[in-house]
């Protein structure tokens, strides 16, 4: 596992909501984020974090 703050650094006085969701043993979803992960690629702002 990475340490989020590592990797994104908000730039100086900006201030940004962020969420961790999680799906535990949620098949389904991990299967359509897989499925449609092309197109959450487009949204730079989302970070999604492998199924693994």
């Amino acid at each position: 596992m990475r340490d989020f703050w590592e990797t994104h650094h908000w730039p100086d006085g900006e201030h940004r909501a962020h969420w961790h969701l999680t799906f535990e043993e949620q098949d389904d979803v991990h299967r359509f984020v897989r499925d449609h992960r092309p197109l959450l690629d487009e949204y730079p702002q989302l970070t999604p974090v492998p199924v693994e």
